[in-house]
C-alpha cells in the first residue's frame, strides 16, 4: 500500500512537471525536476494494522414470547464481565482516520426467567438464554485532535452463540437449542495515543441479535407442544489497550535526480 501510493505520486508528479514544462516550450532534458506530492493517505499516528484487548461490563438483556399465546411475553437480564481481543487496519487522512475492526469476546451470561404459582406446586416454567461467546465485524470512522486522540463512531454486523431453555416442570417437559443468532451492532468511542506504538480506548456498544422462533414437542406428552420466540440484545461497555504494529513517522518525498 505505502510503495504503490508512493509510486502513484512519483508519476503524476513526472507527468505533471513533463506537462507545464512542454507548454512553456522548454524540454524534459532541460526543465527543472519535478517534486513528488506529499502523501496524505497512508501514514499518520492511527495508520496502519493494530491489534488489541479490551474488558468491561456487558448487559445481556432478552425478551421471550410464546408464540402460542400461554404464557405471553417476559423479559428478563443478566450482566457481568466481557473480555475481548480485537484486531483492525486503519486509513489516516489528515484529521480523518477510516479503518475496519474484527473482535472476539466472552462473557458469562446466565440470563434465565422462572414464573411460579401456588397452583404450580413450585415453579410453572422456567425459560433462559445463555451467552457465552460474541463477535463483531465493523467499520470505524473518526476525527483526530491534537494530533494524538481519535474520537470515533462504529457499526456493522454481530453474531453470537445462543443456547436456549425452555422447562414446563408441572409436565416434566424440558426442551433446548443452541444456534447462531446475527444481527447489527453500532457505538462510539475515544482512542488515545499514549507513548509511541501504544494507545488506550474507552468505548460503548449495543448489539441487536434479532428475533430466532423454535418450535419445541414431546411425543410422550400431547400437552408439550410450544413455539417460543427470543429475542437478544446486548450493551456494552469496555476499556481497551491497542498496539499499533509498524507505526511510522511522516517521511517527505524526495525530489526526482
Amino acid at each position: 500500500m505505502r510503495i504503490l501510493t508512493k509510486s502513484i505520486a512519483l508519476l503524476l508528479a513526472v507527468f505533471g512537471g513533463a506537462s507545464a514544462a512542454l507548454a512553456d516550450g522548454g524540454s524534459l532534458k532541460d526543465g527543472p525536476a519535478p517534486v513528488a506530492a506529499a502523501r496524505t493517505c497512508d501514514s499518520g499516528p492511527f495508520a496502519g494494522f493494530y491489534i488489541g484487548g479490551a474488558a468491561g461490563y456487558a448487559s445481556h438483556d432478552t425478551t421471550n414470547t410464546d408464540v402460542l399465546g400461554g404464557t405471553g411475553s417476559v423479559s428478563y437480564d443478566d450482566a457481568g464481565i466481557a473480555a475481548s481481543l480485537y484486531s483492525g487496519y486503519n486509513v489516516q487522512c489528515g484529521r480523518l482516520v477510516v479503518g475496519y475492526e474484527s473482535d472476539w469476546n466472552w462473557m458469562d451470561s446466565d440470563n434465565s426467567y422462572t414464573e411460579s404459582d401456588i397452583g404450580c406446586g413450585g415453579p410453572c416454567y422456567t425459560v433462559k438464554s445463555d451467552l457465552k461467546w460474541f463477535s463483531t465485524a465493523r467499520l470505524r470512522v473518526g476525527l483526530v485532535h491534537s494530533g494524538n486522540i481519535l474520537f470515533y463512531a462504529t457499526g456493522g454486523i454481530a453474531y453470537a452463540d445462543v443456547d436456549t431453555t425452555l422447562n414446563f416442570p408441572p409436565l416434566e417437559f424440558r426442551a433446548s437449542d443452541s444456534d447462531w443468532k446475527f444481527g447489527w451492532t453500532a457505538g462510539a468511542g475515544v482512542e488515545f495515543i499514549r507513548h509511541g506504538q501504544w494507545s488506550m480506548r474507552a468505548e460503548a456498544l449495543y448489539m441487536d441479535l434479532g428475533d430466532k422462533t423454535y418450535g419445541y414437542s414431546d411425543a410422550d406428552c400431547i400437552k408439550c407442544t410450544a413455539r417460543q420466540k427470543w429475542n437478544d440484545d446486548l450493551w456494552i461497555a469496555r476499556i481497551g489497550l491497542t498496539y499499533r504494529l509498524g507505526a511510522r513517522e511522516e517521511v517527505a518525498a524526495a525530489p526526482l535526480k
